[in-house]
């Protein structure tokens, strides 16, 4: 895994000062062979994924994108995984931007707005539970000016 986050590092840095595309993509690779062979992803192996998932071709990156919200999906009650679908959707949806895929990139960032709304409730929620002597300033911080939504 180390060996995967340091290739991961490598690519993110080439990208960045390289824009060499060729040689990342041989990090990417590299760190696709052994996720891919795995059964299950958890939370080490999605960020790993989030961030190389895009230097494949779209219809690879794709199918990559897909079983990692289904992993996020089936593990979601293991501690910040639901936090990693939002930056998936996002992702995937700038992807699809670049690749001039505009419906499918509506599709991806109207989900990403609703998991994102949902993560306001639930944070919105636990800080009234939370605070309860602190209700208007919550109100006022989350925006809601009518306490009746």
């Amino acid at each position: 895994m180390v060996e995967d986050i340091r290739s991961a590092c490598r690519a993110q840095f080439l990208l960045s000062t390289e824009n060499d595309f060729e040689n990342v993509h041989s990090y990417a690779i590299k760190i696709w062979e052994r996720l891919s062979n795995l059964d299950s992803w958890y939370s080490i192996e999605l960020k790993l994924i989030n961030n190389i998932f895009f230097l494949f071709p779209l219809d690879t990156g794709t199918a990559i994108v897909e079983r990692a919200l289904r992993e996020i999906n089936k593990f979601s009650y293991i501690n910040g995984n639901y936090r990693l679908k939002p930056a998936y959707l996002l992702n995937m949806t700038l992807l699809l931007i670049n690749n001039r895929q505009f419906p499918g990139a509506c599709r991806y960032a109207d989900q990403a707005i609703q998991e994102c709304a949902g993560a306001l409730f639930r944070l919105r929620f636990a800080a009234v539970r939370a605070c309860p002597a602190h209700i208007d300033w919550i109100y006022i911080f989350f925006g809601v000016s009518d306490r009746t939504s």
